[in-house]
Formats: structure tokens, sequence, C-alpha cells
């Protein structure tokens, strides 16, 4: 790779790069944060491998075998949310809810929607209004 001219090497960078642009527009992950099972049950290995492999392949060479797979999901994160702005990644939406209850800060949950693909206030206090909590009578 060395022997290859860097000029050559750009230009295959962002060709591939726009290809896999395509291919993560049809990646339907825009509501994996919407059901509270699913944010539980989520982890960074399964979430990685159910995404992009040209995208994870990047990820993985830009990284060694000591990055955390969480890294590597926020990586990837911010590499669809500039795909697909209104991207809300699982990871981040439960870090900002967890934000949230410990700040109470409307502020601090938007600003860091702001910089990571969390979603904002509304669309969290959105996601909290929409919990149901079933009662059970019992026989």
């Amino acid at each position: 790779m060395k022997a290859i001219d860097r000029p050559l090497i750009l230009q295959l960078v962002e060709t591939i790069s726009s290809v896999e642009r395509e291919y993560m527009k049809d990646d339907d992950i825009d509501l994996s944060y919407n059901k509270i099972g699913d944010l539980l049950s989520i982890t960074p290995e399964n979430w990685l491998s159910s995404r992009n492999v040209v995208l994870n392949s990047a990820v993985n060479g830009l990284s060694d075998d000591k990055t955390k797979p969480v890294k590597k999901v926020m990586a990837l994160d911010h590499m669809y949310s500039l795909v697909k702005p209104s991207f809300i990644s699982p990871f981040t939406f439960g870090s900002n809810l967890v934000m949230y209850s410990i700040a109470r800060s409307k502020m601090a949950v938007n600003i860091y929607g702001k910089l990571h693909p969390g979603g904002q206030y509304t669309t969290m206090k959105s996601w909290v209004d929409g919990l149901t909590i079933e009662i059970y009578g019992g026989p």
C-alpha cells in the first residue's frame, strides 16, 4: 500500500465511501432505540456485527485490539449520523437518558444530543412519556 500514490488512495477512499453511503441509507436502524426491551438487550458486539461491513472494517483498521467495542460503536454511529442526520443511536440515546436522570437538565441533554447522535430533549421526553406501566390486578 505504501507504494500506491497518495492521491490515488484518497480517490479510492472517497469513491468507496460514497458507494457505502447509499448502503447506509438503506440500513433500517432508525428506530432501534424506540423499544425499551431492544434498548436493554443490545450489546456493542451485536450492534457492530449488524452494521455496514465496510465501515466496520474501516473502524477496525483505525483501532487496535485494545479498543473497547463501545468506542467502535461510537465511531460507527457518528459515521451513520453523517449520512442520516436524524439517526439516533441506541447507545448514545441510553447515555442521554442516564445523563438526564442524574442532571435533570434539558440543556445538558440538548448539548449532548447535538454532539452525538443520541437525540435531544424532545425525543427523550417523548420516549419517556411513551413508557407505560402495566398494572397487574392479580386474581
